[in-house]
């Protein structure tokens, strides 16, 4: 499974920034209220969603290095120094997806909804969800990825099955 992770993290970005780049295009003309986009990415920061993707990214760069060391017998220690030195450099770029996310918030949920949310999430028991969503991410990701992957092998399988009894050979 190691040797897709490149492709699997670019396919996620790729599908992410299309995703979000096409919603916000329109919500950028719209704008949100001032008040609802600041409750939003409180909201956000108080849900450790901050905290999740600024663990994504780190994760994203740890198995690019593992994957890239993998690929450069005898130089694994400065290929994962190399790929890990370019975090910095991208890590400030979250902001430009929080804000677009705290945009989609916005537009979707009240600002009294956004409060609401923020108030959970500095409660003891959002407190806790938060600690536990940051713990399992890793298996989380994981096991999306191995479901993704079982779930796709089926599908062409059945896909195959289903176009070869209709007659439509693929080439």
């Amino acid at each position: 499974m190691r040797e897709n992770a490149p492709t699997t993290w670019r396919a996620l970005l790729l599908g992410l920034s299309v995703g979000v780049a096409s919603i916000v295009g329109t919500l950028y003309a719209q704008g949100p209220d001032p008040a609802r986009l600041a409750a939003a990415k409180q909201m956000l920061a108080y849900s450790g969603g901050v905290k999740q993707f600024e663990d994504s990214i780190s994760l994203m760069f740890d198995d690019l290095a593992a994957n890239f060391a993998a690929m450069a017998p005898g130089k694994e220690e400065e290929v994962k120094e190399i790929v890990k030195g370019l975090a910095p450099r991208f890590k400030p770029r979250l902001a430009e997806v929080w804000d677009e996310i705290a945009t989609l918030y916005a537009k979707e949920l009240s600002k009294e909804d956004l409060d609401a949310l923020a108030a959970f999430y500095k409660s003891p028991l959002g407190h806790k969800l938060v600690d536990t969503q940051t713990k399992t991410m890793r298996e989380v990701i994981q096991a999306g990825q191995q479901w993704g992957m079982q779930v796709g092998v089926e599908i062409d399988a059945e896909a195959r099955k289903e176009l070869e009894k209709r007659g439509i050979a693929l080439q």
